[in-house]
């Protein structure tokens, strides 16, 4: 052949996309090789047809790489001969196990040491197409020279990329190269130039135009006619650009071919070099430009592009209007373009047609899309399935079965595509009746029923609930390709099928097929719904050893995955190493966090969002108030409602509930009203929540009143709107109310009571003391036992002194679960509170006999809030220096009014009484009645000592909480700031404290810090033998700069580490640095000032002191026994 230009049938990086690899793998199955060289040929014969060129003038070289001989054989069967591979070693052996009739090409760059193997082994060696300086060449030389061989061509390899990395001579020196190829090696013969193009084996028109400018120079320098110069584009994806261009021709035909090829790999800036480099533009290149910017969804350039058009006085074509449909996804787009198509007169072109139809029906304009379709003044089956099409997209099965019937009435047989529409809309709606008359419709209809048709009836059965149908139509399908595994695997875990949507993956795996990134997606949704750690680690792993590159949504599976597993460490590694994120991604991070109850870690996700600008959305929020509402943080969930608030993310009906739900949980009912009140819209879980909300603040009539307000609103109840209700009367002794709105639930509203609702009525007959009846309701009502009704009841009889009964229920409970510790321990305390000393005895006997250990207890501090444990100890010392450790301090509803603690003025800046209503509300929800306020108070300051680095305190318990408060005595016995020592100490040891263990309970300081208001009098009004430190002084005054107090109510710490249990408390009062007048007083007085020096210099002498000191403190006329009750609900009495 004469000049022949070479096309690799080789890409690494794409097997269909450019020129087919040999084949995936070795075990491929047979004849895809041959297949691919197939397609190859192909495409150059396209290629060369729209260019004008003689295929057979296009050599083909078939570059095998690391592929086996097997798979090169099957090229060979196909009949080709010329092959190339760029490694010495794989040529070396492969070419002996080949017949000898291949032309082999080396394409890969030669070091000087694999010359003389190269030539020596392989003497079917027909060229080297990388020569790329004089050595190689004179090496090439000397071995061809010294086997005797005939003269080898060569190629002359030329760096077009402008990358000084890749091989190649710079185009400067490719005819200094040439000529000594020529002239200075006789053994070679030299047959044209060679470049590989850019790094990432594409090409430009600059890398072709810079080859070709080289071959004139070349050939004018030998004296040679351009035509015997072959050029070759190495290993290029873009060979059918590089037949195409040639001689770069610069007519439109040329110019339109090469846009759309451009467009077709998503080269919008290479398309339109070579459109502004078109001299002669008629509506062909225009219309190739248009179709370019719209594949690449840059709508706007293409209308502007368009507009050009017209200006330049070229009229469009139907293809014009075609591809500018193509990317219209705004109905204001569609409607503009089909005034242009009347307007042009193409109104009768029927694809013009049908393609509006179908871009009404994206745009969801379905009204317009059915008023063209009745103007249209030809229909084919295109026109009529762009219509089915556009109402399937909305659900509406009915229209689409009009549709169908009409067609049939007009002689026009609903194909595939008709029915699979149909059952696409049947999906949707969920109805499996329509389904099945749809199915049978189908399959009367006669027709072989494809992929698509087979895949939308599975889909739509496993939508419906019918899982074992559309698994029957899976099974069925003998040709499973990706697609129908996905959607398999996907429906089975819509429909909470998880384990069996893994069996399947399985089955998938074991059939070779390769998942897709979809596959994996649904495959790791799956492991997160049944929290599979184990399966969740081996997908991953096996998406490692593939070398998968997985997807946005496939890594935010992922995440998701490993969140619901509880690993929040390999989560966020894998969120990390995600080289994009988007909106999912960062909500999948998040709700992961939020949702394991680690809010300060969600939101500080929450900031790094915002600071990569990605705007959070309402997902975003209702998770992060969800994990306020679960830890009780109400600061936290206060600073969210201002964020919705600031970037308007309401009104939403899902960031409304939320609010509502998290000011419920935090103990802020008056506010959670105020949000459910200014709801737009409410659904059944709002009004769930506020009911639910009224019922646990121990507003029981409110709930009610809220509930029949909810009947009138004309919603009808569902099972959660029961539990709420009936909860909410529960726990607040409505047991009448409770016990007719259960009845109503089948009565009146169809709703069959669950497990759920019989065990809140044997809750709600417990707690109003009916014991028996509570255990004839369980008899009756519970057709499997239940050991945690079986506790209720226990604890009821415990409650109730219920002897008889007691013994029954803890037979039923030790037989249905023989190896809890629990209620071996429950048991016991039943016994203990009836004074049977021996069962209890027995119950713990068998209990260690067995084995068995009850895991201890946990408790919980607010650490969100680092100022939490200051504020949880001085809850503690306010409460006990009233009327003694007995929680009146949390007093409000239900207390006389005016009379509440929280009304003096000594109490102001008292924080986390709504943190210890959380604790309680959970407390109640497990063990109801057991635990009092006052002993969660004395729990959450020791666990705060402790969690702060101080000592870890043993403290008695069983305190019972008050009936009564008093603000008289809060103001009578509540230190002011001012205190003398002898008031200090009068104070202190009149509750059992000695001198050291007055001073110690002083120490608390250490945490926190003081108010403003507390300050200013010894600022502007101190006493003489007052000393303060003159430096310490003026930061005071700067943080305090006014003797107003309602002006200042800044918060200043207590020393240099205020979030941190020590002893810096001492060591700054001792250089006049205490923030308190008392501080001062301390370090002065001969009785104090010896105590203050030594814990100063001990901190574990401070600490031993002050451990003694709680403890004593905390104790101080404390109720017990007879006196006092367990509150339900910390700020009201029973």
């Amino acid at each position: 052949m004469n000049n022949p230009e070479e096309c690799r049938a080789n890409n690494p990086q794409q097997e269909v996309e450019g020129q087919q690899e040999m084949a995936a793998s070795s075990a491929a199955m047979d004849g895809v090789a041959a297949a691919a060289l197939r397609s190859v040929l192909q495409r150059v014969q396209q290629a060369a047809e729209r260019a004008g060129r003689q295929s057979q003038r296009i050599r083909v070289v078939a570059v095998s790489k690391t592929k086996p001989v097997s798979l090169l054989r099957q090229v060979y069967d196909a009949g080709h001969r010329c092959f190339g591979e760029n490694y010495v070693q794989e040529l070396v052996e492969k070419a002996p196990q080949l017949p000898d009739d291949i032309e082999w090409h080396f394409i890969g760059n030669l070091q000087s040491n694999k010359v003389k193997p190269l030539v020596a082994a392989v003497p079917n060696l027909a060229m080297v197409e990388t020569v790329d300086d004089e050595k190689i060449a004179n090496h090439l030389n000397r071995a061809v020279g010294n086997l005797g061989r005939k003269p080898l061509k060569v190629l002359v390899q030329v760096n077009t990329s402008g990358e000084e990395s890749k091989s190649g001579v710079e185009p400067s020196g490719c005819v200094e190269l040439a000529r000594h190829v020529a002239l200075s090696c006789p053994n070679l013969e030299f047959c044209g130039l060679m470049t590989i193009g850019m790094p990432d084996y594409t090409s430009t028109p600059e890398n072709f135009k810079t080859l070709a400018n080289c071959r004139s120079e070349v050939c004018k320098a030998l004296g040679i006619p351009e035509e015997q110069c072959e050029l070759s584009m190495g290993m290029s994806g873009d060979f059918e650009l590089a037949i195409i261009l040639r001689g770069f021709s610069s007519d439109s035909y040329t110019a339109s071919s090469l846009i759309n090829f451009y467009a077709k790999f998503g080269h919008t800036e290479n398309a339109r070099k070579v459109f502004d480099e078109t001299p002669s533009r008629d509506v062909v290149p225009w219309t190739a430009i248009i179709g370019c910017h719209c594949r690449g969804g840059d709508v706007e350039n293409a209308f502007s592009t368009y507009n050009e058009m017209r200006c330049d006085g070229v009229e469009p074509s139907p293809v014009t209007f075609l591809s500018l449909l193509s990317g219209a996804l705004e109905l204001a787009h569609v409607q503009a373009l089909h005034g242009c198509v009347v307007l042009y007169g193409f109104e009768s072109d029927i694809a013009l047609g049908n393609s509006l139809l179908n871009s009404y029906s994206k745009c969801g304009s379905i009204e317009e899309a059915r008023g063209l379709f009745e103007l249209m003044d030809q229909r084919d089956k295109i026109s009529w399935n762009s219509l089915i099409s556009g109402y399937a997209q909305l659900g509406n099965a009915e229209k689409i079965l009009q549709l169908v019937y009409r067609m049939k009435m007009e002689s026009i047989r609903p194909d595939q595509q008709s029915f699979a529409s149909l059952v696409t809309a049947v999906a949707a709606q969920g109805k499996l009746d329509l389904g099945k008359v749809v199915h049978g419709q189908i399959l009367r209809c006669g027709f072989d029923l494809d992929a698509h048709v087979e895949t939308a009836l599975m889909v739509m059965y496993l939508k419906c609930g019918n899982t074992d149908a559309g698994y029957k139509i899976f099974e069925g399908i003998s040709e499973k390709d990706v697609v129908l595994w996905t959607a398999m695997i996907s429906g089975l875990v819509q429909t909470n099928c998880a384990d069996k949507a893994l069996i399947v993956f399985h089955q998938m795996l074991k059939s070779r097929v390769e998942p897709s990134t979809a596959t994996i997606t649904s495959a790791l949704a799956a492991c997160a719904q049944l929290g599979s750690f184990d399966l969740g680690t081996s997908i991953h792993a096996y998406i490692l050893r593939q070398g998968l590159a997985i997807d946005i949504p496939a890594q935010n599976s992922l995440v998701t995955m490993y969140a619901k597993c509880g690993y929040l460490e390999h989560c966020s590694v894998v969120f990390e190493g995600m080289d994009e994120k988007d909106l999912v991604s960062w909500n999948a991070i998040i709700a992961g966090y939020a949702k394991n109850d680690q809010l300060s870690k969600a939101l500080l996700f929450f900031n790094k969002m915002r600071l990569t600008l990605q705007k959070p959305d309402s997902l975003t929020v209702v998770a992060l108030l969800q994990a306020s509402a679960s830890t009780g943080a109400l600061h936290q969930g206060k600073w969210l409602h201002s964020f919705v608030i600031r970037n308007c993310l309401r009104p939403c009906i899902l960031v409304d509930t939320a609010l509502v739900d998290m000011y419920c949980k935090c103990g802020d009912l008056d506010t959670a009203v105020k949000c459910f009140g200014v709801m737009v819209e409410r659904d059944l879980i709002s009004w769930s929540t506020i009911i639910g909300g009224y019922g646990s603040h121990g507003k029981g009539e409110k709930a009610l009143s809220m509930y029949f307000e909810f009947l009138k609103s004309g919603m009808e109840p569902n099972k959660v709107i029961f539990l709420s209700i009936m909860s909410a009367c529960s726990h607040n002794g409505l047991v009448d109310q409770g016990l007719r709105i259960f009845q109503s639930m089948a009565r009146d509203f169809g709703v069959q009571p669950e497990v759920e609702h019989h065990a809140c009525i044997v809750d709600l007959l417990c707690r109003a003391g009916r014991v028996e009846e509570a255990y004839n309701f369980y008899k009756g009502n519970f057709s499997e036992p239940s050991v945690d009704v079986l506790s209720m009841l226990l604890d009821a009889c415990r409650a109730n002194n219920k002897l008889e009964l007691c013994d029954v229920i803890a037979q039923e409970v030790i037989t249905l679960r023989p190896a809890s510790a629990g209620n071996y321990v429950q048991i016991a305390h039943c016994y203990a509170s009836m004074s049977r000393w021996n069962d209890v005895g027995k119950a713990l006997t068998e209990m260690r006999f067995l084995g068995l250990r009850k895991l201890p207890g946990w408790s919980f501090i607010d650490l969100q809030d680092p100022t939490s444990p200051a504020a949880f100890l001085r809850l503690l010392f306010h409460d006990c220096q009233v009327q003694g450790c007995d929680a009146s301090i949390l007093l409000e509803t239900g207390a006389p009014r005016g009379h509440s603690e929280m009304v003096s003025g000594k109490n102001f800046g008292i924080r986390k009484r709504e943190t210890i209503e959380q604790i309680k509300y959970i407390l109640e929800a497990e063990c109801p009645g057991q635990v009092s306020c006052a002993d969660i108070i004395a729990l959450a300051a020791k666990e705060s000592v402790a969690l702060s680095g101080g000592p870890n305190i043993q403290i008695p318990l069983g305190r019972k909480d008050s009936i009564t408060c008093s603000r008289r005595a809060a103001e009578t016995h509540l230190p002011s700031p001012d205190i003398t020592v002898d008031q200090l100490l009068k104070i202190f040891m009149s509750k059992g404290l000695n001198m050291e263990e007055s001073v110690a309970i002083l120490g608390g300081h250490t945490l926190g810090g003081g108010h403003c208001i507390n300050i200013v009098g010894r600022l502007y009004d101190r006493q003489r033998n007052d000393q303060i430190n003159p430096g310490f002084e003026a930061l005071l005054r700067f943080h305090c700069p006014t003797n107003f107090p309602l002006t200042n109510l800044t918060v200043v710490p207590n020393d240099k580490t205020p979030l941190t249990f020590d002893n810096q408390y001492f060591r700054d009062v001792l250089i006049g640095k205490g923030l308190f007048a008392i501080d001062s007083s301390i370090s002065r007085d001969p009785r104090t000032s010896p105590i203050v020096r030594k814990f100063a210099a001990d901190v574990n002498y401070f600490f031993h002191v002050f451990s003694s000191a709680f403890v004593k403190l905390s104790s101080a006329n404390v109720l017990t026994k007879g006196k006092g009750e367990v509150r339900r609900r910390c700020n009201q009495v029973n």
